[in-house]
This record gives structure tokens, C-alpha cells and sequence, in this order.
């Protein structure tokens, strides 16, 4: 009995601690993205205690490859602060990383977890992670992110014309360049499919992920030119003979 007694008041005193402080990593695990020649995007962690007394990271276990700063080591009750994350890798391919961070009311370290993509190696090796003071935390996933469409030949940029945008493979919305050629909008982080269109000119599609770094898409569309063989005029678009008006045998991309 008396034993009984002892682990009921083991347990309540465990749950006591463990609502006492209580650390969380917001939107765990992480995702990194694709990492390019131009080097990786470093990635804000937001860590959170949702106890009732304060807590201290007192370290995080990284290698070489990491650079790591704190917005604040100490973590007050229901406050978030952040470990802002520059991830320099050694090789391409997909990567599934993770590292320890230590805190004040935890007896064993607790474990970050992040994946990505290396496309190409970065050509810079001594890339700084800026820090807190340099650059504020990036508390919303958003950026600033801007597509232009142009002429393949001319390179000039083609007004009025029209973007869709998806992601996860839904229709997310539909983007007009009007008269400037290009348009400016906040995105959430993450991989985007384009496909552009513009009147007498053949469609054309780019996926990319979007971040700070990677935040400017062109898209080049070849000039729509109706051609003729052998008398006849043909569709360069889909190679079917155009007869004209609404007569039989008409392919859906010609026009008069």
C-alpha cells in the first residue's frame, strides 16, 4: 500500500513539473527547401513554453555545418523565442538532418529535425548567418516574390499576361502581369508550379521553391506563328491543318 502511494505521488509530481515548463518547437519538423549554388536560406525556429515557469537553452549540439543564434536564451511562460538555423552542406541529394538542443528544465536534450534538397552545392563556404540584431525574426513564413514573363527572342517583358499558380497540385490562384509585364506578391514559403500564357504565344511552365533568396521567377514564351505546308496552313501549336472560320477539321488554338 505504502508503495502504491509512493508512485501515484511519483506521478502527479512528474505531470506537476512537466506543466510547470513545458517547451515546444512550433511547426515541427522543418523544412529547408532546395539549396542552390547562391547557398541555403537560414531557417527561424520558433521555440515556445507553454509551462509556468521560465526555462534557459543553455546550448545546442551542431557541427561545422551549422551556425546557430538565439534570439534570447531565456524562454519566459507562454513567450516564444527563436534559434535562427544556417545549414552549409558537404554534398547534393536529399538531406534528413537533426541536432540536440539542451534546456534548463529538461534532463535530456531535446531533438530539432529538418530536410531539403541540395541541387548545387554552395560556392561560397564562408557564408555568414546574420544575427538577431542584424536581421529580425521571420515570425510569418511570407516573402516578397515577383514573376516576370517575356519574349524568349526579345527578352522584353510581355503585358496582360496570365499566371496560374499551383501548389500541392491545386489551382492556388491566377495572376495577371497587365501592363507591366511582371507581377509582386507575398507568398508563403514553399514549392510552386507556374504556367504562363499570353495571346500568340505558346504557353510555357517552371516549378521552383520559393524563399528569400529564390524570389524571382522568369518565365520565357516562344512567339504562336501559324505556318503552311504544302499550300495549306497549319497550327504550329499542334501541327493540325486550320481550315478556317468554323468549317470542320479546325484546331482549338487557331484564330482569325
Amino acid at each position: 500500500m505504502q508503495n502504491l502511494k509512493l508512485f501515484f505521488l511519483a506521478v502527479i509530481m512528474l505531470c506537476f513539473h512537466s506543466v510547470k515548463s513545458q517547451i515546444v518547437f512550433v511547426d515541427a519538423p522543418y523544412d529547408m527547401g532546395v539549396i542552390t549554388a547562391a547557398g541555403s536560406d537560414y531557417l527561424d525556429i520558433p521555440v515556445k513554453n507553454i509551462g509556468k515557469e521560465k526555462a534557459y537553452i543553455f546550448r545546442s549540439d551542431v557541427d561545422k555545418r551549422f551556425q546557430i543564434h538565439y534570439s534570447n536564451k531565456t524562454i519566459y511562460p507562454d513567450s516564444t523565442v527563436y534559434i535562427r538555423v544556417l545549414f552549409n552542406p558537404d554534398k547534393k541529394g536529399a538531406f534528413h538532418e537533426k541536432f540536440d538542443v539542451h534546456f534548463s528544465n529538461y534532463d535530456k536534450p531535446q531533438t530539432v529535425h529538418f530536410s531539403g534538397f541540395v541541387d548545387e552545392l554552395p560556392m561560397a563556404q564562408n557564408i555568414s548567418c546574420p544575427s538577431f540584431s542584424q536581421q529580425n525574426a521571420n515570425t510569418t513564413p511570407e516573402f516578397d516574390f515577383t514573376i516576370k514573363v517575356i519574349d524568349a527572342d526579345t527578352r522584353e517583358l510581355l503585358p496582360h499576361s496570365k499566371i496560374k499558380v499551383i501548389q500541392n497540385g491545386l489551382l492556388n490562384e491566377t495572376l495577371d502581369t497587365q501592363k507591366k509585364g511582371y507581377v509582386s506578391k507575398k507568398v508563403p514559403l514553399g514549392y510552386y508550379y507556374f504556367i504562363a500564357e499570353n495571346e500568340n504565344y505558346l504557353p510555357n511552365e517552371i516549378g521552383t521553391y520559393v524563399n528569400r533568396k529564390n524570389n524571382i521567377v522568369i518565365i520565357p514564351l516562344k512567339k504562336r506563328e501559324n505556318h503552311k505546308r504544302r499550300g495549306r496552313t497549319y497550327c504550329s501549336n499542334c501541327s493540325r491543318r486550320n481550315l478556317g472560320g468554323r468549317r470542320r477539321g479546325n484546331c482549338l488554338h487557331y484564330t482569325q
